[in-house]
């Protein structure tokens, strides 16, 4: 969900830490890739080489998959 008071734009680079439950925490760089005016879009800029494998796998797999957007 897009913060109520969220300034950013396209391209601004951000620190995201994706918690799930107790026992990840994912730590990643990325930029915005889009905005809706109740969603954002990131796109990862970089993933520890450790948290690569959590993170595929809280995705199930629809990382590699291309879905419509509609805005």
């Amino acid at each position: 969900m897009r913060p109520e008071s969220w300034q950013g734009k396209p391209g601004d680079l951000y620190a995201l830490d994706m918690i799930v439950g107790e026992e990840l925490n994912i730590h990643v760089e990325a930029t915005v890739a889009r905005i809706t005016t109740n969603h954002l879009g990131f796109a990862y800029a970089r993933i520890p080489p450790d948290k690569e494998v959590p993170l595929w796998n809280l995705l199930g797999g629809y990382a590699d998959k291309l879905e419509p957007f509609d805005d």
